[in-house]
Parts: structure tokens; sequence; C-alpha cells
């Protein structure tokens, strides 16, 4: 991976690997910029969507929904 806008040419036997922007490892994003923005943005996503079934459950209030969030 490399941080500079120029492409690197790196090679395994006569096989170019490919250089890519972003890539999936151990479950979270990698950029080529060393930026975490992503990887955050997407567990922030995931936490939101798992409490969208409290927000829906009416019996509960709103100020333990908000202590929730």
């Amino acid at each position: 991976m490399a941080t500079s806008r120029s492409p690197l040419d790196i090679r395994y036997g006569d096989d170019q690997i490919e250089q890519v922007v972003e890539f999936r490892y151990l479950g979270g994003t990698v950029e080529n910029t060393g930026s975490n923005t992503r990887k955050v943005q997407l567990r922030l996503g995931q936490a939101l969507g798992r409490l969208r079934q409290v927000w829906k459950f009416q019996k509960q209030s709103l100020g333990l929904k908000l202590g929730l969030f």
C-alpha cells in the first residue's frame, strides 16, 4: 500500500500486484491515506442500526433511549 499519488510497481514472480485505494482487513477498512474515517463511520452505522429496535419500542421512556444512545 502506497501513501503517495504515484502507483508502485510490485511484482511477485511474473505477476504484478494491484494497488488499491482501500481494502478490508480483520473486519476493518484500511485506506491508502492512513485515515480511520471510513472505519469509524461504518462502526457508528452498525451501532445505530442495532439501536433501531430500541427507538421503535414504545414502552421505554425517551430518557432511557437517549441514555442508551
